[in-house]
């Protein structure tokens, strides 16, 4: 069988930071923007992730707030914060679970781009369901009788250069359709982007790798740790090491 190719250049491309799929995601400027959410079939156009970001980059799907499955970065997590101390707490902060939210929108002023994903935090989240609860709007999306929707980011900075963060949303005062042409609306609607081909899902065990190198980037390749279990097939685990460095017993 012939080698692929194309799947060669896309496993350089991911290591070299390059498969990232930015081209898919909306990236606001500074100022206020008017965006449509497009309907999706499943009537969700809301979609939600769970990540443990500052763990490697772009972070980690969580094995158990997404799939249900056990998830030894979570475990880890919460022993971590329950031993009390500042430098344990602090540690497990960084380590727990952060939502993100993401919906389908045409970008008002460059509909030539078509869809795009906009990735969203959950204060515009709850923005977003108290609009729709309102009765003077309800469902936003709807593509005929739906709502644009007034979107501003401001400019912040963390410490490590300038962000762009969600500030506001408001919906337009009167309803649009999603197009004046019926036929672009509906390849618009056709042009459903999933997630789940956009983001690795980790099993457990790679995740338990990524929290080893996390904790022991120097040692995790070698070790098979097993964590959360009742055994460990490991003298002194990649975990019992953390603690020891942060003080706990």
């Amino acid at each position: 069988m012939a080698i692929n190719l194309e799947k060669i250049r896309a496993k350089l491309d991911k290591l070299n930071g390059k498969d990232n799929h930015s081209d898919l995601f909306w990236r606001a400027d500074a100022g206020t923007h008017t965006i449509r959410i497009i309907p999706s079939e499943d009537g969700e156009p809301l979609k939600e992730k769970h990540f443990h970001y500052n763990i490697s980059k772009g972070g980690v799907l969580c094995p158990k707030r997404n799939y249900g499955e056990d998830c030894p970065i979570c475990e880890f997590a919460t022993s971590l914060f329950r031993e009390g101390t500042p430098d344990s707490q602090e540690q497990a902060k960084k380590l727990f679970v952060n939502q993100r939210f993401y919906a389908d929108v045409i970008v008002r002023g460059k509909e030539e781009d078509g869809p795009k994903i906009w990735s969203f935090p959950k204060s515009a989240y709850k923005a977003l369901l108290e609009t729709i609860l309102d009765e003077d709007y309800g469902d936003v999306t709807d593509a005929r009788k739906g709502f644009d929707l007034k979107v501003t980011y401001i400019k912040k900075n963390f410490g490590r250069g300038d962000r762009m963060v969600f500030d506001s949303l408001q919906p337009r005062p009167r309803p649009t359709p999603l197009s004046e042409d019926d036929a672009q609306a509906a390849a618009w609607m056709d042009n459903d982007i999933d997630l789940n081909t956009i983001f690795e899902r980790k099993s457990v065990d790679d995740a338990q790798k990524v929290l080893d190198e996390y904790l022991m980037p120097e040692s995790a390749s070698g070790d098979n740790v097993k964590y959360g279990g009742n055994t460990q097939e490991k003298k002194v685990s990649s975990v019992d090491a953390a603690f020891r460095e942060l003080g706990v017993a």
